[in-house]
């Protein structure tokens, strides 16, 4: 016998095998299904009903059918980000899209029309590898670096710097701004430090001596 439940799946009974259990997965095998070729992926983003793909062999961008988008402003972007790590995606409030990259540009920044710009050392920050970005309630982008992390406005100028002359060695992980404005910053072995919104000094440091499970803290979100 075979029956199909609620669910699209199929149940056979056999007199060797006992009961089979024919189901549908769930998921669908992206690299399949675009044909994209076996990489290290590092962030998915949805953008203009698209599908960024950031990978350690550079941006891919589909359509909702999981074919390549071809139009010039988005083959100009993949191009120029062939064979670059691209570590993380978003946009911000205004519709640009920012992507950060391992080693080369810095942060890459495409405005609604398609115009391309890129801050890193031609800008002035200390260096080209950048891990993510996160946009303040300000409007203003944190970055995070190899050390510590800069607050830069939507042109690139730093407004603000904590790193190691500011007691911060460690990598940033995770950013996270509360409804008062304070800034939370979990690190990569030194836990979390907290940023005023007022004058955008250190207000505390947690780690574990101060009762935190671990000083590696790789995400911060509201409870």
């Amino acid at each position: 016998d075979m029956i199909m439940d609620y669910e699209g799946n199929y149940w056979l009974s056999s007199s060797r095998m006992g009961v089979l259990l024919l189901s549908r997965s769930k998921f669908s095998d992206f690299n399949l299904l675009s044909g994209m070729e076996d990489a290290m992926v590092n962030a998915v983003y949805r953008y203009k009903g698209n599908t960024y793909v950031g990978s350690d062999d550079g941006l891919s961008v589909f359509n909702y059918r999981y074919e390549k988008v071809t139009d010039y402003a988005t083959v100009e972007l993949t191009d120029m980000l062939s064979g670059i790590s691209v570590r993380h995606i978003m946009s911000d409030k205004e519709g640009s899209l920012w992507i950060s990259t391992y080693r080369k540009y810095g942060v890459v920044k495409v405005e609604r029309d398609g115009t391309i710009s890129n801050f890193g050392r031609n800008s002035g920050l200390p260096s080209n590898t950048v891990y993510f970005t996160y946009e303040l309630s300000d409007g203003t982008i944190a970055v995070s670096m190899d050390a510590g992390l800069l607050i830069i406005d939507k042109q690139g100028e730093i407004l603000q710097t904590y790193g190691v002359e500011q007691g911060i060695s460690e990598r940033i992980l995770s950013v996270f701004e509360d409804e008062d404005g304070t800034i939370y910053l979990g690190t990569d072995g030194s836990g979390i430090y907290l940023i005023s919104a007022e004058d955008k000094s250190i207000l505390a440091h947690y780690d574990t001596e101060s009762g935190l499970n671990s000083d590696v803290v790789t995400v911060i979100t509201k409870g």
